[in-house]
């Protein structure tokens, strides 16, 4: 997910409802990388490259404990557990 990708992902998030300030989970953004990289294996550490690369650069904003938000991901079975460390969405 590029730098454009994530800036048209977040105004389509707050054009979608603005009758009250909602703010984007950090859920939603790990969904969206995930949905961006469809049937691929992605390991935790390129999760941490790409927060770091993109999602802060762009927003100002850091995601902490990002490791138990895709564990959680994974156990909601809305992505998939691969092997220990890596996850699929499908």
């Amino acid at each position: 997910m590029g730098q454009s990708d994530l800036k048209d992902y977040f105004e389509f998030k707050e054009k979608r409802d603005t009758s009250f300030d909602h703010r984007i989970s950090q859920y939603d953004v790990l969904m969206a990388y995930f949905q961006e990289n469809p049937s691929r294996d992605i390991p935790i550490g390129e999760i941490a490259q790409w927060i770091k690369n993109v999602y802060v650069k762009e927003t100002g904003l850091d995601i902490k404990y990002y490791d138990k938000v895709v564990r959680d991901l994974a156990h909601r079975g809305k992505i998939s557990k691969v092997a220990k460390g890596v996850f699929r969405y499908q």
